[in-house]
């Protein structure tokens, strides 16, 4: 799993940048490598936006509802629910994508 900051432009350490993006790689070039030797392997990547947690819950949420349209922080369960679609058989077409579920926050 890894945070979708890679995807928009923000004000980030360079070196959080360079991880994510050598991940997004990473689970394309592995999910290619592995459905060219036929392996039965699948390889995506999850993105989850900000998700409500104990280290969320706090005046700072307010802050990140504000930058998401939906205006509300994902929950731990949602996370949990697409992350099991991914790995389910009947999404074995599905190999080397990345999934984002941030709430739009993304796409402003």
């Amino acid at each position: 799993m890894n945070y979708p900051f890679g995807r928009k432009l923000f004000h980030i350490d360079c070196v959080l940048l360079v991880i994510k993006w050598a991940l997004y790689s990473f689970t394309k070039s592995y999910g290619q490598k592995c459905f060219n030797e036929g392996k039965n392997i699948k390889v995506n990547g999850l993105c989850p936006g900000p998700v409500k947690t104990s280290m969320t819950v706090s005046e700072n949420s307010s802050l990140l509802r504000g930058d998401i349209p939906n205006k509300r922080i994902g929950l731990p369960e949602e996370i949990a629910e697409l992350a099991l679609m991914i790995v389910y058989s009947s999404m074995y077409g599905m190999n080397g994508h990345i999934i984002v579920c941030d709430g739009g926050e993304t796409l402003i």
